[in-house]
């Protein structure tokens, strides 16, 4: 049975490639192609919230789901992860503990603890993994964008 992840996106479908290659994030450094993802629809938005402020709320966001074949998902424990794991901001110590994992090809995808939801994971996925099989992401849902006028 094919595992379904879950990602929170504002770029349209068709101008979608691999997440953040011209960016850094959190557990990858800039030009590591890598997918963030999450095993729900409510904690992939959770999880985009902290990109965004409440700007996602008022722009149209997409919702999509990306199928990969039964793949064993390497839980990283809490120990191995790099004391500043748990900060909000990115540490250096993190972005290079993550891409040493994505370039060494370890596993198709990793699950490392959530910041924001404290018994939440999420996981990140190698797009270049030499072992993956994914096909292109389906669109789950369009969330439009909230009024304005409800939060005044």
């Amino acid at each position: 049975m094919p595992i379904s992840l879950y990602r929170v996106s504002k770029i349209a479908i068709s101008k979608l490639t691999y997440d953040q290659i011209a960016l850094d994030g959190r557990w990858h450094t800039q030009g590591t192609p890598c997918i963030y993802a999450a095993t729900s629809i409510a904690q992939a938005l959770i999880e985009s919230s902290i990109h965004c402020n409440l700007q996602l709320l008022h722009t149209q966001t997409t919702v999509l789901r990306y199928r990969l074949p039964p793949v064993e998902i390497m839980e990283v424990p809490s120990s191995e992860l790099p004391s500043s794991y748990s900060d909000l901001s990115y540490s250096r110590e993190c972005q290079e503990f993550g891409t040493r994992l994505l370039r060494e090809h370890r596993a198709i995808a990793f699950s490392l603890p959530s910041v924001l939801l404290p018994k939440g994971r999420i996981i990140i996925f190698n797009p270049l993994h030499p072992d993956i099989k994914f096909e292109r992401p389906e669109i789950v849902t369009i969330i439009p964008p909230v009024n304005a006028q409800v939060y005044r």
